[in-house]
């Protein structure tokens, strides 16, 4: 499912709180693409946690490295 015209790119779609996706700082959607500079380069996302934003109409929004380091800490996944 699209993202809204009034999705909020540069926002966790689980906390609220800033992604600092680049990406996102640039106006951009956030998408597979990788982006070089982007702190998400560094890291390795579960495959359950992609499943389940790609249920939810966040799927084109960036989560926080919090967010992701808190869902491997409560999944045992790294």
């Amino acid at each position: 499912m699209p993202a809204s015209q009034n999705t909020d790119f540069t926002c966790c779609p689980i906390c609220g709180h800033q992604n600092q996706c680049a990406r996102a700082k640039s106006g951009q959607e956030c998408t597979s693409e990788k982006t070089a500079d982007c702190w998400c380069m560094q890291e390795q996302f579960p495959a359950s946690l992609k499943t389940q934003l790609q249920q939810s109409s966040a799927q084109a929004v960036c989560i926080c490295a919090k967010c992701l380091h808190s869902y491997q800490e409560n999944h045992n996944e790294q």
